[in-house]
């Protein structure tokens, strides 16, 4: 069955692209989406919540998802066929994000206690 699939180029050109730039692209997404929600537990209006964690997850999620969907777009025999799967990509994306989101939250929470170093006062220092 699969020695039977025609080879084109264009199969070469979205691995590439996915692999030399979605996968940087999706480092910096990770690390970027638990940075926030770490100065978001960390902060004055923390705890983070759960609820964070999905829709930090989700937003990253669907960023991860953005390049490796997009080039299914390239040199296409059927655009409407890849743009439903654009589609499904990214709901499909914002789901696992989500669920991922939330399970890292949850363990967060559980092992990352607020730093409280300011009490509502500038610089956190206590006047004498």
């Amino acid at each position: 069955m699969l020695i039977t699939v025609p080879f084109r180029h264009v199969y070469t050109l979205r691995l590439i692209l996915c692999l030399g730039i979605g996968c940087p692209i999706a480092a910096y997404l990770n690390r970027f989406g638990v940075e926030i929600w770490l100065i978001k537990h960390q902060g004055p209006t923390g705890p983070a919540t759960v609820l964070d964690g999905v829709l930090i997850g989700a937003a990253v999620g669907m960023g991860i998802a953005l390049l490796p969907s997009l080039t299914s777009l390239i040199k296409t025999n059927h655009p409407e066929m890849a743009k439903s799967f654009i589609i499904i990509t990214y709901c499909a994306a914002a789901m696992a994000g989500g669920i991922i989101g939330a399970i890292l939250a949850a363990v967060g929470r559980s092992h990352f206690q607020p730093d409280r170093v300011d009490s509502g006062r500038s610089g956190g220092v206590d006047p004498p």
